[in-house]
This record gives structure tokens, C-alpha cells and sequence, in this order.
């Protein structure tokens, strides 16, 4: 991915964090040493098919998240939490590692790159009012996501 393309990429996830956060900082944690923190589900195939660039893409989000906390104050005061959790690449690990993400960390928003995974378990995000955002370019076409799900393509080189 050239420079420009992942500068690009990151300005559009923290844009869609910026939209997102307003709604999800009403039932952020709290922490008395460090001041309100929105919790962020990162699911990710570390150990799929795909390893390598995930891996990347995960170094790339966390640098992110950083930044934004370290550097700028977090947004609006707000920090960002994170844990990352491998799906290992499947369908079933990435169910797996929704509920576990869901049941154990309680994130305000889950990040994940395999929303074609989520297909199926469609109903059960709808259910569970779960706000995702996710790197994979999910058809609008064939699947009608539930509305608290935002996709959009990773750039990369080749187009």
C-alpha cells in the first residue's frame, strides 16, 4: 500500500471513529485515573490466511490509536481502549471471537477486516445492537448489513 493510500485509509477510520464516537462515549467506561475511554473490539485473522497483511494492518491500527491518545489528547478528550482478539481466519473463529469480544470486553465499536464472515450471524448482530466497522468491502448488493455496520474497502496499491 503506498504512503498516500494508507494516509488516506487511516484519515477515514479516524473520521468514522470521530462519527461513531458521540454515540458510544454515553456507555463508555470510565476509568478515575485516566478520564472516559471508548472500548474498541478488534477481531482479526492473525493466524488465517491472510496473516501477514492483517498483522499489518493491526501494527497499523494500533499506531493509530496511539497516536490519537498519546499525541492529540485522545478525540475530544475522549482515549481509546483496545484488545485484539484472532479469528484465526474463519467463519467459525470469527463468530468465536465476536461473542468472546462481546461477552468479556463489552467494546463500544468492533473492528474487524472478515465482515463476510458476520454474514450469517447477521440476526444476532442486529440483536445484539453491535456497531461494527470493518476494513473488508462487504456487497450491499447480495447482503442488506444491519445499520450499525459500516464497510469499506482497505486501499491498496493495485486498486
Amino acid at each position: 500500500m503506498n504512503k498516500r493510500l494508507r494516509y488516506l485509509f487511516i484519515v477515514a477510520l479516524v473520521g468514522l471513529l470521530a462519527l461513531a464516537l458521540p454515540l458510544a462515549s454515553g456507555c463508555a467506561p470510565t476509568t478515575p485515573s485516566t478520564g472516559p475511554t471508548v472500548r474498541l473490539g478488534v477481531s482479526m485473522g492473525l493466524t488465517g490466511p491472510a496473516a501477514a497483511a492483517v498483522t499489518t494492518l493491526v501494527q497499523e491500527y494500533e499506531l493509530m490509536f496511539k497516536y490519537v491518545n498519546e499525541v492529540e489528547g485522545g478525540i475530544d478528550g475522549i482515549k481509546l481502549d483496545w484488545k485484539v482478539v484472532d479469528h484465526k481466519g474463519t467463519a467459525d473463529g470469527t463468530l468465536i471471537a465476536y461473542k468472546d469480544l462481546r461477552d468479556s470486553y463489552k467494546p463500544a465499536i468492533f473492528l474487524t477486516e472478515a465482515d463476510y464472515y458476520l454474514v450469517g450471524s447477521i440476526p444476532l448482530i442486529t440483536e445484539d445492537k453491535s456497531t461494527f466497522i470493518s476494513s473488508s468491502a462487504l456487497n450491499n448488493k447480495t447482503v442488506i448489513p444491519p445499520g450499525r455496520f459500516f464497510s469499506y474497502g482497505i486501499p491498496t496499491a493495485d486498486g
